[in-house]
């Protein structure tokens, strides 16, 4: 009977040193994931030209590899705060992303570029592509898969 209940116990306090122990690690190693890999960022010209240029090629596909994914963190407040359609032009555009982009040209005829954010969902890497009237004034930027 002493022995059982002493079987009890030492289970229980190892479960309760796993739980106690465990749980901790695991939400601190989440968060540490989150924060490094998926927490958006705020856009600066300084943090995105810090980033490594994407510049290696998979040799079976067109398109750069970059699974870390570090741009496409600061891109959602790039879109809506810096690249405003008729309130920049495309000379500062590629001052602040530097010139990565390569030109597309699109349906309604204006100059289109995409740059390489990287590798931010499973299936295909993600672009940035921001659109350019004949007057080179900005009139739309999306961030795409390819």
């Amino acid at each position: 009977m002493k022995q059982n209940i002493r079987k009890f116990l030492v289970r229980g306090l190892i479960i309760s040193v796993v739980i106690v122990i465990g749980i901790p690690i695991l939400v601190g190693g989440s968060l540490i994931i989150y924060k490094q890999f998926i927490w958006p960022q705020r856009f600066t010209e300084a943090r995105w030209q810090a980033l490594p240029p994407i510049t290696e090629r998979n040799p079976n596909q067109d398109h750069s590899i970059d699974f870390t994914c570090q741009r496409g963190r600061l891109v959602n407040d790039l879109i809506k705060n810096h690249l405003i359609p008729g309130q920049i032009n495309k000379k500062q555009v590629f001052a602040m992303l530097g010139s990565e982009g390569g030109e597309i040209l699109s349906e309604d005829g204006n100059n289109c570029y995409s740059w390489p954010i990287g590798w931010c969902s499973l299936m295909d890497p993600d672009f940035i592509r921001i659109c350019f009237d004949k007057n080179d004034i900005l009139t739309s930027a999306l961030k795409y898969q390819g």
